[in-house]
């Protein structure tokens, strides 16, 4: 089994890396991205409710991930559930866990008729995540590229709504449902508006209500595609460039669509196959995964992880459009350093001198 003697020095910063290898030139190894704000807070022990309102606690986790992987997080905003509550759901914040929805929002869609899309400079911890930003931006701004996520439609509908009373409304009230995902999409637009012309930032999509495993075919092309559709042709208009997404579970059914509404790039969940991926979305799409979150990097030991940050590698690194190393879906909290020290190991090893389209050097 292969041992970690040392780690294989970086050559550029995170910022540089990720600007070269988005024109085509050589870079020191493939891009590849890490944990989130509040796995890097249980990493160090620190409260992860601090990195939801301190914007110390996470500038300190920042230079602690930086100092000790060489790469932080850079990426604040509402995610699944920041919407919601912004909107003013009632949440619980546990100490050591991510937040939850205590008790979805919209009991009577006559609520909408009510509400008022939201506004992120006054609403819920949008003002704290947009100086959060302020500082990473500040601070560590040309060292790494300041990013921001935000839910997609069907994600943000789903965080309204009583899970079973969502998945029963999509075949029983569709008009109903149709007006609760518009209302969803100006929201999400909405942040999506406020870090671009405040921080130049195309935010990435997380749309895990998509995902096969939780709704069919039939129910994507009625119910998310035209709402990703609309949000895709709107940031081209007023951004210039279309999103990324992530789609949890299985996805293999709408990567037609997925290329057909337009993204930037695709990051994909490890129980679809990375090369598969790469001939059905390569040409038209950057493409992102897929290292198990939960089977190997919280779960397996280093070789486990070595091995299989190495076949994502061999798989995907001369995807025409590009590719991102990074895990199947979100890190999970209590992963164990060793494991992520093993995962940058295999990414700076095996994706030696990578160019975009072409791959990296070959090392036996």
């Amino acid at each position: 089994m292969e041992q970690i003697k040392e780690i294989p020095k970086e050559m550029l910063t995170p910022r540089e890396r990720s600007v070269l290898y988005g024109v085509g030139k050589e870079v020191d190894h493939i891009p590849y991205s890490l944990i989130g704000t509040e796995a890097a807070a249980e990493l160090y022990g620190v409260d992860i409710r601090k990195t939801y309102t301190d914007i110390e606690t996470v500038i300190a986790l920042e230079k602690k991930m930086v100092d000790d992987f060489g790469i932080g997080c850079m990426s604040i905003g509402p995610r699944l559930k920041g919407i919601a509550e912004a909107l003013g759901a009632s949440m619980k914040y546990p100490k050591n866990n991510m937040y939850l929805i205590e008790e979805p929002l919209i009991s009577d869609y006559k609520m909408l008729e009510n509400m008022q899309v939201i506004n992120p400079y006054t609403d819920g911890k949008m003002p704290i995540m947009l100086k959060m930003m302020e500082q990473l931006q500040k601070q560590f701004g040309d060292y790494d590229i300041l990013k921001s996520g935000v839910c997609g439609p069907m994600t943000c509908a789903l965080s309204l709504r009583e899970a079973g009373m969502f998945l029963r409304d999509l075949k029983k009230q569709p008009e109903e449902m149709h007006h609760l995902l518009q209302f969803s999409l100006e929201c999400i637009k909405a942040w999506m508006k406020v870090v671009y012309d405040e921080f130049g930032c195309v935010c990435s999509i997380a749309d895990p209500a998509s995902s096969m495993n939780l709704i069919g075919k039939k129910h994507f092309e009625n119910f998310s595609k035209p709402y990703l559709k609309e949000l895709v042709v709107w940031a081209k208009s007023y951004m210039g460039k279309s999103p990324s997404i992530h789609i949890c579970g299985k996805s293999r059914k709408v990567w037609d669509d997925l290329k057909e509404i337009g993204f930037s790039a695709f990051s994909v969940d490890n129980c679809e196959d990375l090369f598969e991926l790469k001939l059905h979305l390569g040409g038209e799409m950057a493409i992102s995964g897929n290292v198990p979150p939960v089977d190997v990097l919280k779960n397996g030991d280093i070789f486990s992880v070595i091995q299989s940050v190495k076949e994502c590698i061999e798989k995907a690194a001369n995807s025409p459009k590009g590719y991102l190393l990074s895990a199947g879906c979100q890190i999970p909290l209590g992963t164990p350093k060793e494991n992520l020290l093993a995962y940058i190991y295999a990414a700076r090893k095996y994706g030696k001198d990578a160019v975009k389209g072409k791959g990296c050097r070959k090392i036996p």
